[in-house]
């Protein structure tokens, strides 16, 4: 992300004023964690009400798999970041 703000023209002095929102950082983790459990539930929850005929199916079924794939890569990801300030001070 800072190098995407650095090359879209916004200096290392600007970026340091995003520290200001460091005291909001639980409501954003908040935020993140309400975000995931919503579109895990939505995607995990039963299809039974949701059935159509079988050949429409076949390509739903393909696509909720990757639809599912993706979320863990996601969540995983963002798991890693919302554990990165706990565990960055056992590394200096």
């Amino acid at each position: 992300m800072p190098l995407a703000l650095v090359s879209a023209g916004l200096s290392g002095a600007w970026l340091s004023n995003l520290r200001v929102l460091q005291p909001y950082s639980p409501i954003f983790t908040g935020v993140t964690i309400a975000a995931l459990g919503l579109a895990g539930r939505s995607l995990f929850r039963s299809t039974a009400a949701c059935r159509v005929e079988e050949g429409a199916l076949q390509g739903g079924r393909r696509s909720r798999t990757f639809h599912k794939a993706i979320f863990w890569v996601i969540a995983g990801l963002t798991v890693i970041l919302l554990l990165t300030p706990v565990v960055a001070p056992w590394f200096y």
